[in-house]
């Protein structure tokens, strides 16, 4: 018991660790912590908003902003700092990870009954994990909810396990493929009363989500998720899937501890498995570790064959299953594995480019600058720019997905006034300048700043655009000029 605390603390150092580091969110974390923004600033609870992910993760990012961020200005509304809210809407994921490690050690100690938690400290050690605890990503809370059923269903308790099974299916969808391995553990060849437990209790929450969902008046979440979901094809072109098996095997090898990978396969071909508990000889049907290998390859088979995107944070629900062989395996490379603690990985953001300089700040803090209501084309930084503005910026973020149709959907909007495009210094935004060229508009530099560079676009003048019309037009009353807020979204 002791030992298992301190795993527990250990795990919760390197957590923390990693969560109070100065970084910047990825897109999606930008989107769902601006979604939780909206709940608790502007009271949108039901989440009106466009969205496409079952609401179980904002809600917890809403309910940690509402307890350790949000603060009341000087004008009386709610608001959440900025680099405030990039911590807590990670807080929720930090405990998920503690808990999801206590859950783990559980599972361990249920199947393998070792003697020291090995499978826990492989855990703890792997770079996915620690990152995505830090992270304000859905998986850890989906995870941690998961492992939970899996518990349950260890225990025989099918009714809970169904239920836990379908709270993180609401937290992310992600975690209906562990439905196989919760039924070769707890429910094949078991009378028909468990099975229907089991179904009972993934009803309960699936109804609510389905209520929830209609509830809200707007697209369904499954309806958008589905034709937002980047896929093309059912299965992927049988030339990409060797690439694609080098991609997903990346992700495995680091972010499970690359060292606890290979200590893993050095004990796997040279030595025999570590005995059951208690000094058995024999492992007992429950103790096999081959239903592990099983899934493992069979949800790295559907990652690779089907065409989904492959993200290495889908990894994360196959890092518990290989702590659990690693208990048996790779005891030799539990050691090393501390090595790679003190080594960068850029696990768990998909590669995106850390932003301690805070160049994402600086620039909405010039885009705020910017005249009442500007007109701004983005179409690099998206989510991530639309959170950093703050939640209460008027600016008018417009996004099109090429050139040619921003240019010639720009003289749609009546306004003269001068407009604004930003960009990336790294991207190609000079055949974005040449698009606006070609319709009229005059362009030229308004600021350089670290990484970005913001253009000001001057509209044409025609004939039917006074400039008496357009004062008028521009002063609108408060409740007017809301609308004329979302022109060109």
């Amino acid at each position: 018991m002791a030992l298992c605390i301190i795993i527990l603390l250990i795990g919760w150092l390197f957590i923390i660790h990693a969560g109070t580091e100065n970084k910047r969110f990825h897109p999606d974390e930008a989107l769902y912590t601006t979604f939780a923004r909206n709940a608790v600033v502007h009271g949108d609870w039901l989440l009106t908003s466009p969205l496409d992910k079952p609401p179980l993760s904002i809600y917890a990012n809403a309910l940690s902003q509402v307890l350790f961020g949000v603060v009341i200005t000087d004008k009386g509304v709610y608001d959440l700092p900025i680099r405030v809210g990039e911590f807590v809407a990670r807080i929720p994921n930090l405990f998920a990870g503690m808990i999801a490690i206590a859950l783990f050690i559980a599972i361990e100690k249920k199947i393998f009954r070792p003697q020291l938690p090995i499978g826990a400290i492989s855990l703890i050690l792997a770079p996915l994990f620690i990152q995505l605890s830090a992270s304000a990503f859905t998986d850890m809370l989906m995870l941690m909810w998961v492992m939970a059923s899996w518990l349950a269903i260890e225990r025989r308790q099918s009714f809970w396990s169904g239920v836990l099974l379908m709270v993180g299916f609401a937290t992310k969808p992600q975690a209906i493929f562990i439905l196989p391995l919760l039924i070769m553990r707890g429910l094949w060849g078991k009378p028909r009363r468990y099975w229907l437990r089991w179904i009972f209790g993934m009803c309960i929450p699936f109804i609510l989500l389905i209520f929830w969902d209609a509830s809200r008046g707007v697209t369904s979440i499954f309806a958008l998720g589905q034709y937002n979901y980047p896929t093309q094809t059912l299965i992927n072109n049988p030339d990409n899937w060797i690439g694609r098996a080098w991609l997903w095997g990346e992700y495995l090898f680091w972010g499970a501890n690359p060292f606890i990978v290979l200590g893993m396969m050095f004990s796997l071909f040279l030595w025999q498995p570590a005995k059951a508990g208690n000094g058995q000889r024999a492992i007992h049907h429950r103790q096999n570790p081959y239903f592990l290998v099983i899934f493992i390859v069979c949800y790295s088979l559907i990652h690779i064959v089907l065409g989904i995107p492959l993200y290495d944070r889908y990894a994360l629900l196959i890092i518990p299953l290989i702590g659990l062989l690693a208990s048996r395996y790779a005891r030799i490379g539990i050691l090393m594995g501390v090595l790679v603690i003190f080594v960068n990985i850029p696990i768990g953001r998909d590669g995106y480019p850390l932003d301690s300089e805070g160049a994402i700040i600086t620039l909405a803090e010039e885009i705020n600058r910017l005249p009442f209501a500007a007109v701004v084309y983005d179409h690099w930084r998206g989510w991530e720019l639309g959170y950093y503005l703050g939640a209460w910026s008027e600016k008018r973020r417009v996004y099109y997905p090429n050139p040619s149709i921003q240019a010639s959907d720009s003289l749609n909007n009546p306004e003269r006034w001068t407009r604004y495009l930003v960009a990336p210094i790294d991207e190609p935004y000079d055949m974005w300048l040449d698009a606006m060229r070609e319709v009229g508009y005059a362009v030229s530099l308004y600021k350089q700043i670290p990484h970005y560079i913001i253009f000001s676009l001057n509209p044409p003048i025609t004939k039917s655009h006074h400039p008496i019309e357009i004062h008028h037009r521009f002063y609108l009353p408060h409740r007017q000029r809301h609308f004329c807020h979302l022109w060109g979204r």
